[in-house]
């Protein structure tokens, strides 16, 4: 999701009130909304929650409400909007997870026929753009020296080695020695910059000299458009309204995290019990020739296995923290691929 968008409507709520809805297009200085304000209010605006959003302050103004009405009209629609979107983001999260379980099963009975099995891969493999839309960047990280020296670590054993289980565990291991410094402890627990980005907001409405939230991350650079909006008003009764405003999208983050680590959780459950009911498959039955032939080949069964583990890995990493520290789980995933063996 684009935390920029879930801002600028932020920025729109406390601003077109005060300074009207042209004043809170030039506050949020973008050009969609500039856009936008170009088309005529009567046929929309454009569409989805932006021009839902921009009618209804259009509609305010011309009907001479006043501004603190329009402020809690405009604000319930924003939280109305986050009160969909995560129930949006439960329904099809756990939608897709039930799939995913049926599809394990459907996987384990197309091997015992000897068809091919890539069906649960390629639906996992799926979900990443689901996750990745329901999820906020909170932390940019710079993958291109770590997926370098991933590379050449993963070439380099798969010659000398000539597995794929392993190689992928050595080429995971050397990605996470280049990734890991840029994990520090507040981005993996991100629930400490959230706290800091409040504790700025607080502190507008009685120190002369308040801490910007910190830079240094996507959503602390993304809000300190909103600090400064705030900043540059600095009416008690405004900054009230920002505070609202700021708990809301926190609040919110706080809901949408929780959900995409419980959901990152039971993500393997599908490999694991995908790999226990192989390995009991292959100690007690025996492959049977002929045109139905039971189970395929152990190789086969090892390859589908280590691509689903790859998958699984990053798609668990993502939804509870980032694509890297899924990369940094491949080890594990591979780990229980191999007792199938």
């Amino acid at each position: 999701m684009r935390f920029k968008e879930l801002i600028d409507y932020s920025i729109f709520v406390l601003m077109a009130p005060l300074v009207g809805v042209s004043g809170a297009v030039k506050a949020i200085n973008d050009g969609e909304w500039t856009r936008m304000e170009e088309l005529d209010p009567a046929e929309g605006g454009g569409h989805g929650f932006r021009a839902e959003l921009y009618r209804a302050a259009v509609n305010y103004e011309r009907a001479g409400t006043g501004a603190d009405n329009s402020f809690e009209f405009l604000h319930n629609a924003l939280r109305n909007y986050l009160d969909r979107q995560r129930k949006e983001a439960g329904d099809a999260l756990t939608s897709t997870l039930m799939t995913a379980v049926g599809l394990s099963i459907a996987m384990i009975l197309t091997m015992l026929l000897g068809g091919p099995a890539l069906l649960l891969p390629l639906a996992m493999a799926g979900m990443l753009p689901l996750i990745h839309y329901f999820q906020v960047e909170e932390v940019r990280y710079d993958y291109s020296i770590p997926l370098a020296a991933g590379a050449v670590a993963g070439g380099v054993a798969l010659i000398l080695v000539r597995g794929y289980a392993y190689s992928l565990m050595i080429a995971s291991m050397a990605f996470t020695v280049a990734y890991a410094p840029q994990l520090r402890r507040e981005y993996l627990f991100t629930g400490m910059i959230r706290s800091k980005i409040m504790n700025s907001f607080n502190e507008l409405m009685w120190s002369p000299n308040p801490p910007r939230p910190p830079g240094d991350t996507v959503i602390g650079a993304e809000f300190g458009r909103l600090f400064d909006v705030a900043s540059s008003m600095g009416a008690p009764l405004f900054l009230s309204k920002v505070n609202r405003v700021v708990y809301d999208v926190l609040s919110w983050m706080d809901e949408n995290r929780r959900s995409l680590v419980i959901y990152g959780s039971m993500i393997p459950i599908p490999y694991v019990l995908l790999c226990a009911t192989v390995r009991v498959l292959m100690a007690s039955v025996t492959p049977a020739a002929g045109p139905f032939p039971v189970f395929p080949s152990l190789g086969s069964s090892r390859g589908v296995l280590a691509i689903d583990g790859v998958i699984t890995s990053i798609l668990t990493g993502k939804a509870v923290h980032s694509i890297g520290l899924g990369v940094m789980l491949i080890p594990l995933f591979m780990a229980i691929q191999l007792l199938v063996a």
